[in-house]
């Protein structure tokens, strides 16, 4: 198996089990003091990955299941602007190759993701009821009152190439994610395969 650097090195300790809750010295959340912003996105990426590879042993091949790009998340959205936008409601990541034509966008699915438990049908309608009368009331709130009322905060990991393996081949990419019609800050990660023997400061496996 090849050996990867990830630059900051700490990105190499990211859990990408994208669906729980999931905080990390990489998670992009807000400093001490720095007020908590409703309706946010955040997301933070190593600025570089480094793939030592042995092309003698024909590592290059190992790059489409080995390679490991994490993706940190940092999210505050607002019950209103989840429920007017409810249509909007996948997570989606949205990857540009810097200096080249290629753009690709995926729907981030939930590694933990469960079967809901069973509830008794009169239960279920009462909840269908009281939601799609939250859904119809949202539609009547500007842009900034989705930012009033309650909120979720959460923090959440996930493996980039598991979605775009394109990037695969190297180079720069700009990384960003979009849902309940809001998008993230944009990150640039940069892979580069170079040959084994070349001096690795961090190693993974």
């Amino acid at each position: 198996m090849f050996k990867i650097e990830f630059i900051p090195e700490e990105f190499g300790s990211v859990l990408c089990d994208f669906g729980r809750y999931s905080a990390h010295p990489c998670t992009p959340a807000p400093e001490s003091g720095e007020p908590m912003v409703v309706n946010t996105l955040r997301i933070d990426a190593p600025k570089e990955i480094v793939c030592y590879i042995d092309r003698d042993k024909g590592q290059i091949n190992e790059l489409s299941t080995g390679l490991r790009v994490p993706i940190c998340m940092y999210t505050v959205i607002s019950l209103r602007r989840a429920a007017k936008y409810f249509e909007l409601c996948d997570w989606i990541v949205n990857v540009k190759e810097i200096g080249g034509e290629r753009c690709y966008s995926a729907i981030l699915k939930e590694d933990c993701e469960e079967p809901e438990a069973p509830l008794p049908i009169e239960l279920r309608k009462e909840i269908e009821l009281e939601r799609a009368q939250n859904i119809k009331q949202a539609q009547e709130y500007s842009d900034s009152e989705l930012n009033i009322g309650g909120a979720v905060i959460n923090s959440m990991n996930f493996d980039l190439h598991k979605y775009v393996n394109a990037v695969v081949e190297g180079g720069e990419y700009e990384v960003y994610i979009s849902k309940f019609g809001l998008e993230s800050n944009r990150v640039v990660v940069k892979i580069t395969c170079k040959d084994s023997d070349a001096t690795c400061r961090n190693m993974s496996y």
